[in-house]
This record gives structure tokens, sequence and C-alpha cells, in this order.
């Protein structure tokens, strides 16, 4: 993370000179998106749900590209700073998950059948095993406890009364 930083403060610090020669027009939006990319960088695809890391992989890809295009528009920087801020902030990890799924397991395992139909708590108990096992299980992916998670909050939703 260090020489991230570091890498980072070397751009702003060129651009920084650059733009008191007057070459590089909003040298503070261009710094202020190579700080973003840098923390974008450091990122890691596996630490985090498909569903999120998709569109953030896009935006850190496109501010890429504004940044090192020849004179960057102030529109497309905005842009880009926005979308790849947004998309960064809306990153599920896996452990956030893992904690979650947790949390509904410990819920779901203190959940009493009061006169549930059969059907629906059969299929409550079989959600739950699951969540159990990809839970206990150190490999999962992120898209596996997300997936748990929903369908354990969907069965537990789902029980009916007799």
């Amino acid at each position: 993370m260090k020489n991230i930083i570091l890498a980072a403060f070397a751009g702003i610090m060129m651009l920084g000179a650059a733009a008191s020669c007057n070459k590089i027009e909003n040298s503070d939006q261009l710094s202020e998106l190579i700080v973003l990319i840098a923390e974008g960088a450091i990122l890691s695809e596996s630490n985090y749900t498909t569903e999120t890391w998709t569109p953030f992989s896009a935006a850190l890809a496109n501010a890429e590209r504004v940044a090192g295009s020849a004179s960057p528009t102030a529109s497309a920087l905005d842009a880009a700073i926005t979308n790849l801020r947004n998309t960064m902030g809306r990153l599920v990890s896996r452990d956030f998950l893992r904690g979650e799924l947790k949390t509904a397991i410990d819920v779901s395992d203190k959940w009493t059948n009061d006169g549930y139909t059969e059907a629906s708590w059969n299929a409550f108990q079989e959600a739950l095993a699951t969540a159990k096992r990809i839970y206990n299980n150190a490999d999962s992916t992120p898209d596996e406890l997300q997936k748990t998670l929903n369908e354990l909050s969907a069965a537990f939703y789902s029980l009916a009364k007799a």
C-alpha cells in the first residue's frame, strides 16, 4: 500500500510541475482521479462479489483510459471520478458477506417451528443446513455466500402458518 501511495504522490507531483508550466489542463481533477485509480488498483477481485466487482472494474478501466488520454476534459474527468468513487463505495466484501451469513444463521438457529406448514419449515431447515455448510467452508466464494444468504432469507420469509 505504501508503494501505491508513493506512486500516486509522485504522479501528482509530476502533474503539479506540468500544470505550473501550463501543459496540463484540469490538473486538480486529474490528480484526484489518479489517487482514486491508485486506491482501486490495490483492491483484489477475489475479495468482492462479482455483482459489485464487475461495475467497479469497468469504472476503473474507464478512469485509467480518461487519465491516460492526451487532454481529458473536465466533464470526462468529473464523470470518471464520480463513477469510480460510486462503484468503489458499492463494493461488497467477502468478509462482510460471511458476517452477514453468520448473523442470519444465528437468528435462524433460534427460530422455532411455531405452527408453520411442514413444507415451508422443511425448506427453511434445508436452507439453514446449506447456509451452515457454505459458511463453514473457508473457500466459499463471495457469490456463494451471497446466494446462500439470499436463499436463507427467502426461505425465512416464505415460512407459512399451517
